[in-house]
């Protein structure tokens, strides 16, 4: 019986230092875990800062090119009236000298 004792106490005390190691080792992984998900929380926050200005300079280029459609059509016609002044010019300017 105590043969049989020695070994058991030998297997039990084997166990705890085994069990120990991988404690410390469950306990550097967790606290890189933990390291891992504050630069996930960190770069999800950074992420969305960035959807939130993506968005915002979205906004800005739709007003830009509105801005730029419209002054296009007022420049085609401004430069419509402006032929049109320079046709009416001509024609009073050749019916005054064939007076």
């Amino acid at each position: 019986m105590k043969k049989i004792i020695a070994p058991m106490i030998a297997g039990v005390l084997v166990l705890g230092l085994l069990a120990g190691c991988g404690a410390k080792e469950r306990e550097a992984l967790q606290t890189q875990v933990t390291s891992l998900q504050q630069e996930l929380v960190t770069a999800n926050n950074s992420l969305a800062a960035q959807e939130s200005e993506l968005t915002a300079l979205r906004a800005q280029l739709q007003t830009v090119t509105e801005s730029q459609t419209q002054a296009a059509a007022e420049i085609a016609m401004l430069t419509s009236e402006l032929e049109t002044a320079k046709t009416d010019l001509a024609a009073a300017q050749m019916g005054k000298k064939k007076r």
